[in-house]
């Protein structure tokens, strides 16, 4: 909840009221996430994808924007992904400020 709140403010690229501005990046959260949590399976060179669908991979920054609006859908609003769970609700919010302000 406190990080929810240190969240909010006059957003600049979304109608959520994040500020986008100190939003998690790529490079400083996203990445280690995506790797910690997706790549797994999500990886053009995984060895083992455990089902997941061909061409799905977050290898790069492009390659997770691109998936974007699966992520949200999978991780915060389905939380079928991953199928082992531990994304914790601190996690959750601060993916979801780099989706919503995250650009290509």
């Amino acid at each position: 909840m406190v990080i929810l709140l240190t969240l909010l403010s006059c957003g600049d690229r979304t109608d959520s009221g994040l500020d986008c501005n100190t939003a998690p990046t790529y490079q400083n959260w996203t990445q280690g996430f995506l790797r910690g949590k997706c790549q797994s399976c999500h990886h053009s060179q995984s060895s083992n994808r455990h089902g997941a669908p061909d061409g799905v991979v977050f290898d790069t920054h492009a390659d997770a924007f691109q998936w974007r609006e699966r992520i949200e859908a999978t991780i915060i609003q389905e939380a079928s992904m991953p199928p082992n769970g531990g994304v914790t609700s601190e996690d959750k919010e601060l993916l979801q400020w780099w989706l919503d302000c995250s650009t290509p």
